[in-house]
């Protein structure tokens, strides 16, 4: 008996077909189905991948729902030139508004607790941060800054919380050099740290504590006062708090936050 023609050679072909038979699929989903491999990838954990197929898809498509899948996955992988290209064609659509609306909507009806959505507050504050984020990564403070300053009114009420698109842009090891009107920026920033705090004492104490509303709240003056202390590290003159004021009016915010969840 021939062990090698009768047993290996058989094994060897069905493996190679095998083989062969793997590669014609991935070939074939490669080229006309470059949505599911995206979706399949991410499914694994491969965002990298999943974000290089639904580009493809995007390309082929053009569709807006693969556009903001594309925007989150290159977030997700970090791939932060394609979150600037990718963002700023999402956002310049005529449908971002009613989009980022209908997101809204959407996580309202799902079952998440009260700080999941004080941490999310909108999709629309999400995004623009990151794309502050991805600027920032890139070293384009300049960019970044005009971005954040044309998007944020810094003008905060019990009725519009509004957009704070500054959570990634002050940070320890950034230069704050160019900006244009900079330290009365700061100084708008000092004030509008003090009225959130103002705001979030009005809002949670009483017999009905505002929840919702305060859990966003605290959660934004965390970031704020993150962002003067950074600022401070860079220029001490150009803020007015001391950081053990900032961190005091933190410390009362924070342990007033468990009795609202």
């Amino acid at each position: 008996m021939n062990v090698k023609n009768n047993i290996i050679k058989p094994i060897l072909f069905t493996l190679l077909a095998m083989l062969f038979l793997l590669v014609a699929i991935f070939s074939i989903m490669h080229f006309f189905f470059p949505l599911n491999v995206s979706n399949w990838f991410y499914g694994v954990g491969a965002n990298k991948a999943a974000t290089y197929y639904m580009e493809r898809s995007y390309e082929k498509t053009k569709d807006y729902n693969q556009l903001y899948s594309l925007v989150n996955l290159s977030i997700k992988s970090e791939d932060w030139e394609r979150v600037e290209k990718y963002y700023e064609i999402f956002s310049e659509n005529e449908n971002y508004t009613t989009f980022t609306l209908k997101v809204d909507a959407s996580n309202l009806t799902k079952k998440v607790s009260n700080l999941v959505k004080s941490t999310l507050y909108s999709e629309d504050n999400y995004l623009k941060n990151r794309y502050v984020l991805a600027l920032t990564k890139q070293g384009k403070i300049e960019k970044a800054y005009n971005y954040a300053v044309a998007n944020s009114a810094l003008v905060v009420s019990n009725d519009d919380l509004g957009i704070y698109a500054y959570s990634y842009l002050f940070t320890d090891g950034v230069s704050f050099e160019n900006l244009n009107n900079f330290e009365d920026f700061c100084n708008s920033l000092t004030s509008y740290f003090n009225a959130n705090i103002q705001l979030f004492n009005s809002v949670t104490n009483g017999e009905q504590p505002q929840k919702v509303a305060g859990l966003v709240l605290g959660s934004r003056i965390n970031e704020i006062a993150k962002n003067l202390k950074a600022i401070k590290n860079y220029n001490a003159n150009l803020i007015n708090l001391t950081n053990e004021e900032i961190n005091n009016l933190v410390l009362a915010v924070s342990q007033a936050m468990p009795e609202l969840v």
